[in-house]
């Protein structure tokens, strides 16, 4: 963790300011991987994948208990941990991207960054979904 605020955030930076692609993706289970992780945040995009078993995202000063088949996009610059349920063994997916690094070749897209900067300043947003919500996806 590094100092790079003086908002109240400085101490809950993940430092990892650059990833070394614009997409990193990662699996995580149990016993391998220990939850809890602390509150952080960091200025790239992650999305959560639940494969089996529970894990707890607290973001947006909400708690989300995902289990399989659940997705949780998580903003840059939102503070949020990572936990399980005792006794739960779980597996997880974990998708980061810097869209700073995702050149997007038409001109008549809009401009990924401001959408999801405007994306954190509104409460009401979506950004956990449950397994139930993609049945009907083609």
């Amino acid at each position: 963790m590094q100092r790079v605020r003086g908002d109240g955030m400085e101490q809950l930076f993940e430092y990892s300011d650059v990833l070394k692609t614009p997409v990193e993706a990662g699996y995580f289970s149990y016993p391998e991987c220990q939850l809890p992780f602390p509150s952080h945040w960091h200025y790239f995009i992650e999305m959560i994948y639940v494969f089996s078993g529970k894990v707890v995202v607290t973001c947006k000063d909400e708690k989300f208990e995902l289990s399989e088949g659940d997705f949780i996009f998580i903003p840059p610059e939102v503070i949020h941990s990572f936990s399980s349920v005792p006794g739960n063994e779980y597996k997880f997916g974990v998708i980061k991207y810097d869209i700073n690094k995702i050149h997007l070749s038409s001109v008549c897209l809009p401009k990924l960054g401001v959408l999801l900067r405007d994306s954190t300043l509104q409460k009401d947003l979506p950004i956990a979904f449950h397994e139930s919500q993609f049945k009907d996806i083609d």
